[in-house]
This record gives C-alpha cells, structure tokens and sequence, in this order.
C-alpha cells in the first residue's frame, strides 16, 4: 500500500499502531501488524489487523521528518525524527533547519519503539529472541549454573503500557542452579536504568562458544549483582540517559547473548 502526502501544505503529525508476538512460529520475536499514519490533514490507515498491545506517537508542534527502524523478514521496531516548528522569538536567534541537527540541539528524536543497544555475548550461537518493548521491567529471575560460572537462564516479568504485568517466556535451559531474583520496586519509582557484565567461552560447555558469565543490573536506586562469574570481556549498556523497557539476545542451553531496550529521557 502507497500512501501519497500533498506536500508542502500537508505534513506527518503522528504515527500509531499495535504489535505482537510473531504470529506463525512462535520465537518470542515482536513484530509490528498495524500502522496508521496522522497529518495535519487527515489520517491514514490502519493498515493492518492491529492487536491488543498499541503504541502511539502524536507529534504536537512539529512534523515528523525521518523514519529509523529494524526489520528482519518482517517489521520489528519503528520510530521517527521529528522537526519542532520554532517559536517567533526563539526563531531569529536559533534557527533550526537541519533535521540532522535536531538531536544535538532540543534532544528531539522520538521512540515509538526505543532503540535496542547489543546485544553483547555469543551472537553468533543460540536462539535469537526478542520480549520486545513495555513500560517498565518489573522483576527477573536468573538462573546462575555455578559449575560451569556461566548463566544457565534468564526470565523476565514487565509492565506493559496499560499497567498490566506479564511474564515472558524463559531463555536459556533450567539446570536447577542457584535461582537469583530482583524486583524492581515502582512503588519508590525504581527502574532499570541498565545492564552491565561478562561474557566468553567456559571449558567444556557450549562447544567453547561465548556466553553470559556475569550481570550485574543497575537501577535508579542502586544495582544488583554481580552474579556469575565476572571474567572474560566486559560489556554495559549505560551509556545514555533512560530506562530499560526491554531486553532481546539469543539462548539454547546457555544465556549466550543478552541486550537491552532503552526509552531515551
């Protein structure tokens, strides 16, 4: 489907839609189904069938200018550049007509879905999956297999973004292990701000191919951890201002990789 915008007079205001789980082999994998498109015209769409988790991104004082996203055979994550229309007396001394220079001057770059640093580890081995993108990260569980010093699994629970808390499925294979657990407390307005550890390969499992060693979470408040062995090359996600609000990387018997979602502040 073609969508035609009368430009200069017509001009993208905003952008929504709904996602889900991929629909005909589950790997835990988000896909985007439904779009729809708004001007300060008219809207276009949906297009799609839609689902029950929506996003949206309304655009108020501005225009969207540019599209970033990430795809595989199908639409993962998607997001826009916006540009502000700049008021009378702030236009004459700071002029902003460069898009390119949007971020560095007003912080402008909108997420309807936030960009996803790493995933660090083995990313060459394991099931790729994706828990894809929520409010926030309510609790994890972490399966630390000592013998080996690596992390046997991972889990996470979130709060999507009508306030309803959901468990995704495991990643990474249950030995039994020592069961480590962190709840993130919203109560005192907790949340993760990052992920931070070690990965490589360990003598005699996994075919000497990389995996999660060692995490340690970090949140407003303070961090959690290290668990699991802290040896190998090191890896972190802090590296900006926001919040986790999601986490993606790849498993089989192992966690192998581990990366992270991030909402900008």
């Amino acid at each position: 489907m073609q969508i035609n915008i009368e430009c200069p007079s017509e001009y993208l205001t905003g952008m929504s839609g709904c996602q889900s789980l991929y629909p005909f082999d589950y790997t835990g994998r988000w896909v985007i189904d439904s779009l729809s498109f708004q001007t300060n015209v008219r809207k276009h769409g949906p297009i799609g069938p839609g689902s029950n988790f929506s996003f949206s991104f309304p655009m108020n004082g501005g225009k969207i200018v540019g599209f970033h996203l990430r795809a595989g055979n199908y639409l993962n994550a998607i997001g826009v550049y916006v540009k502000p229309f700049c008021r009378a007396s702030s236009c004459a001394l700071n002029p902003i007509d460069d898009p390119v220079e949007i971020q560095e001057q007003i912080d402008a770059i909108k997420d309807a879905f936030p960009r996803d640093p790493g995933p660090w580890g083995g990313i060459s081995s394991g099931k790729k999956w994706d828990d894809g993108v929520f409010s926030a990260v309510k609790q994890i569980q972490l399966h630390v297999y000592e013998r080996a010093n690596a992390m046997n699994s991972i889990q996470f629970e979130y709060v999507t973004r009508d306030r309803r808390r959901v468990w995704m499925p495991r990643h990474g294979f249950n030995r039994g292990g020592i069961v480590k657990k962190i709840d993130i407390d919203e109560c005192k307005n907790e949340y993760l701000i990052g992920v931070a550890g070690f990965y490589g390969p360990v003598d005699g499992i996994n075919n000497g191919l990389d995996v999660i060693r060692s995490i340690t979470f970090y949140s407003n408040k303070g961090k959690y951890g290290p668990f699991g062995d802290e040896n190998g090359t090191y890896f972190s996600s802090i590296s900006s201002r926001g919040k986790v609000v999601g986490f993606h990387g790849s498993s089989g018997s192992y966690l192998n990789s581990l990366g992270v979602h991030v909402e900008y502040f």
